[in-house]
C-alpha cells in the first residue's frame, strides 16, 4: 500500500519528501478477534498516505491493497462492496454507498466483546481452506448469496427491520456453517457466542417481535443489531443475563409485585451497573415495573461475567481524521 502510494505521487511529481515512513498504529479494541481490526487499521492508513501524498484518486481502492474490506471502510452509512462481473477482463471490485447516514438513524449495533485473544485460524486461511474443502460452499453458497443479496437492499431501502434481522442472522449461521464444513473446521463461535444467539431467539419470541438481531464475523464477538428505542432493554437484559453470579435474581420478582402495589414517580435513569458500555450512552429500564420483564428474566440464558463490554455505535458519516494527520505533516 505504501509503495502504491508513492507511486501514485511520483506520476503526479509530488514524490519529494517522505520517501520513507516509520508507522506506528494501534488499536482500542481487540486485533485478530473478529471485529474488523485489519479493515479499520488498513483503511487508516490509506487515508493517512492519500493526505500526507496529497492523493485525490480512488483511495478505497488503495485501502483494498492492504485488506479487501478495508474499502468499505472509506465511505459512511451502508456500503456495498461489489464482485467484478463475469464477463470483465479486468478483476476489478467497486465500491458503493447504497445509503448516506441519515437514511435510517434509528439503526444501532451493540458489539458485544467477548474475548480479545487472537482468533486461531486467520480470516485469509480459513475463507482459502473453506472454498477448496466444503461442500457446502461449492453447492450452494453462490445461489444463496445471488439471492438473498436484493432482498437485503430492499430491506435496507425499506428500512424494514424484522426482514434485515432475519436475513443478517441467516447469514451469520451460514457462514460458521461453512466454516465447520471445511477441514479441518475453523472453529470461532465460543460458549458465550451461542448463549448470545439463544439470548436473541428467546427475547424475540417472548416479546412476539423483533427486537435484536446477531451476527458474527469470524470470531466470538457479537455484533447486535436493534433500533434507539430498544436498544436501553437490549443492554438492561444483557447486563443481567451476564452479570455477576452473586446477584440475587428473586429482587426482580420482589420489586415488581411492589411497583404494582404502588406509583412511583422516581424517573431517574438507572445505570449499567454490571456492563461497561462505551460510545452512545442510554439509561437502562427498570426492570422490576412490569412483571413481563421479571417473567422473561426467568427464561432467558445465563452466562455470567462473559460479556468484557460493549461498544455502543451507529451508522455513522465518512470519519475524517484529517485535523490529526495535517498537524503532523505541518
Amino acid at each position: 500500500m505504501v509503495e502504491a502510494s508513492q507511486l501514485r505521487a511520483m506520476q503526479k511529481g509530488a514524490f519529494n519528501r517522505f520517501k520513507r515512513l516509520d508507522i506506528n498504529s494501534i488499536n482500542n479494541f481487540p486485533t485478530a478477534a473478529g471485529l474488523a481490526s485489519s479493515a479499520s487499521g488498513m483503511a487508516s492508513l490509506a487515508f493517512g498516505l492519500s493526505v500526507l501524498y496529497g492523493l485525490d484518486g480512488d483511495v478505497a481502492a488503495l485501502a483494498r491493497r492492504g485488506s479487501g474490506s478495508a474499502c468499505r471502510s472509506m465511505f459512511g452509512g451502508i456500503v456495498h462492496w461489489k464482485r467484478f462481473p463475469s464477463e470483465s477482463k479486468f478483476r476489478y471490485q467497486t465500491v458503493e454507498q447504497l445509503f448516506p447516514h441519515t437514511h435510517w438513524p434509528e439503526l444501532r449495533v451493540l458489539i458485544c466483546v467477548t474475548s480479545s485473544h487472537s482468533k486461531p485460524v486467520s480470516s485469509s486461511v480459513a475463507m482459502r481452506r473453506t472454498v477448496s474443502t466444503s461442500p457446502l460452499f461449492r453447492e450452494a453458497r453462490a445461489t444463496v448469496v445471488r439471492e438473498r443479496l436484493p432482498r437485503f437492499v430492499d430491506a435496507l431501502a425499506r428500512r424494514d427491520f424484522p426482514t434485515l434481522a432475519e436475513l443478517t442472522m441467516r447469514e451469520s449461521n451460514e457462514l460458521h456453517a461453512l466454516c465447520l464444513d471445511s477441514w479441518p473446521p475453523a472453529i470461532y463461535l465460543n460458549a458465550t457466542s451461542f448463549a448470545i444467539i439463544d439470548f436473541v431467539h428467546t427475547l424475540n419470541a417472548r416479546l412476539q417481535r423483533c427486537v435484536v438481531a446477531y451476527t458474527f464475523d469470524a470470531g466470538p464477538n457479537a455484533f447486535l443489531l436493534t433500533l434507539a428505542d430498544d436498544a436501553p432493554l437490549v443492554l438492561t437484559l444483557l447486563s443481567e443475563c451476564f452479570r455477576s453470579p452473586s446477584v440475587n435474581l428473586n429482587e426482580h420478582k420482589d420489586k415488581a409485585k411492589k411497583a404494582r402495589l404502588e406509583e412511583s414517580t422516581d424517573q431517574r435513569p438507572h445505570n449499567f451497573a454490571n456492563l461497561e458500555v462505551k460510545g452512545i450512552q442510554y439509561a437502562s429500564v427498570d426492570l422490576s415495573r412490569s412483571s413481563v420483564f421479571a417473567e422473561l428474566l426467568e427464561v432467558l440464558p445465563r452466562c455470567p461475567n462473559s460479556i468484557q463490554y460493549v461498544l455502543s455505535t451507529e451508522v455513522s458519516l465518512k470519519w475524517k481524521p484529517i485535523a490529526l494527520v495535517m498537524d503532523f505533516i505541518q
